[in-house]
């Protein structure tokens, strides 16, 4: 079984702007070019007061799927780990959120399954041949158990390094694209660990090695660093960058990591455009809308 886990915090309806927009446009490719293919399962991390909503949106999916609210299925687990990441320093909101998430990766998913992890604003685009490989050849011979996309626009094209970091880890990797093969697993003891290390690091200098632009400089994303150091000693496999892309188009793209809504429902064509359209209930207008708010942990 091949597992599609994404996090979604905010409410599935047009009020919570862009970030549901984008996962309407992110399951609907799902559905497109992975569910037809594989043994699927989506599930979606959210809280309480919010998961309703979701169950009526993925009604209207053709793949199985669960909606999992966090705070009511596991609440020690989510205080505890809510609390975690507020003890940590330099984190944005979205560094809690994905702080959390990880957490939960490691403590809630089956570890006997494929896990792809990925974000709301992840759009396929064609069908990801490398990734059905990875989970149709079995796991039990592969040299490298974790598949991932890497970041290669925000560094210049480079595959970041961490500057902190003597030991060895997964070059480049997207926090927001990666699978996890069968019996790869973390203890959540040794996640805390990490990201405790990752915390006590200055934030200037740049963590990561080259240097993003200015406007990025004082980004942390500490959760995508722990994934980079922790998910190393499984062996990594890359994903071809001219297919497998964070926010650069290229002619081969099969995979966008992108928050510009404009380009999947382009690319996807009027058809898509219609389907997505009836999810919603309403026109977008050049792939922008009213209402754009940032998800939060509280649920509120």
């Amino acid at each position: 079984m091949l597992v599609v886990r994404y996090s979604a915090f905010f409410n599935a309806d047009i009020a919570s702007g862009n970030k549901y927009f984008e996962l309407v446009i992110s399951l609907m490719t799902v559905n497109k070019f992975l569910q037809p293919y594989v043994d699927l399962k989506v599930i979606i991390y959210t809280t309480q007061s919010y998961k309703k909503s979701f169950e009526v949106l993925l009604e209207k999916y053709s793949f199985s799927y669960e909606v999992w609210a966090l705070d009511a299925m596991h609440p020690q687990f989510w205080n505890n780990s809510v609390e975690f990441s507020k003890s940590l320093n330099n984190l944005t909101e979205i560094d809690r959120i994905c702080t959390v998430r990880m957490l939960s990766d490691f403590y809630l998913l089956d570890k006997n399954a494929y896990r792809l992890l990925i974000g709301a604003d992840v759009y396929f685009l064609g069908i990801p041949d490398e990734v059905l490989g990875f989970v149709w050849s079995g796991s039990a011979e592969k040299k490298e158990k974790i598949l991932y996309m890497r970041d290669m626009y925000t560094f210049g094209g480079f595959e970041y390094r961490i500057r902190h970091w003597a030991g060895e880890h997964l070059s480049g990797l997207l926090g927001d694209f990666y699978c996890l093969a069968p019996e790869v697993t973390l203890d959540v003891s040794a996640v805390q660990g990490c990201l405790r290390m990752i915390d006590s690091w200055p934030v200037v200098p740049s963590r990561y090695d080259p240097a993003p632009p200015c406007n990025l400089s004082g980004v942390t994303t500490p959760e995508q660093q722990a994934a980079s150091l922790l998910l190393a000693p499984f062996g990594g496999k890359k994903l071809p960058a001219n297919r497998y892309s964070h926010y650069q188009y290229f002619p081969e793209l099969v995979v966008l990591h992108s928050h510009t809504l404009a380009f999947p429902l382009t690319h996807l064509g009027d058809e898509f455009v219609r389907e997505f359209v009836s999810i919603i209930g309403v026109e977008p207008n050049g792939g922008q809308f009213p209402g754009v708010q940032e998800p939060t942990l509280s649920g509120q």
